[in-house]
């Protein structure tokens, strides 16, 4: 599903609304089925707060990742993920590679890449196509 419409018009929610239904639908108790990706971490937080109304009332965990991310939160994410992670390219490049985490994505069944055109030309966008093909 593509979405395409300035900034800030809205196109978060109805494009995962219908992520959240099927996540709802399939009743997936395993790593982390949703993950969406900003370029920036600044936006991170901002779709941190825009998703949580939601999230609480459909009862899906979301999660923030970033290079910022204390170690304490970070373990707790291995241990126990949310349904949701909400992170950016190079940070998803560099959680990857733990056991934890790997088994975690392999679980992922949808990818929302908010902002496609800030990376689409650019190395992050090569080493967010590298991190999705993992």
């Amino acid at each position: 599903m593509f979405s395409i419409a300035p900034t800030g018009s809205g196109k978060t929610e109805p494009v995962l609304l219908p992520i959240f239904s099927d996540f709802i639908q399939q009743n997936t108790k395993k790593g982390i089925p949703i993950v969406y990706i900003t370029p920036l971490t600044a936006l991170n937080r901002h779709m941190l707060r825009r998703l949580s109304f939601w999230a609480s009332k459909l009862g899906v965990s979301i999660e923030v990742r970033h290079g910022d991310t204390g170690i304490k939160l970070r373990r707790r994410q291995a241990l126990f993920p949310s349904n949701m992670l909400v992170t950016t390219p190079e940070t998803l490049q560099a959680i990857h590679p733990g056991s934890r985490m790997k088994q975690h994505l392999s679980h992922v069944k949808h990818v929302i890449v908010d902002e496609v055109h800030e990376l689409a030309s650019s190395k992050r966008g090569v080493q967010l196509t590298i991190a999705s093909e993992r």
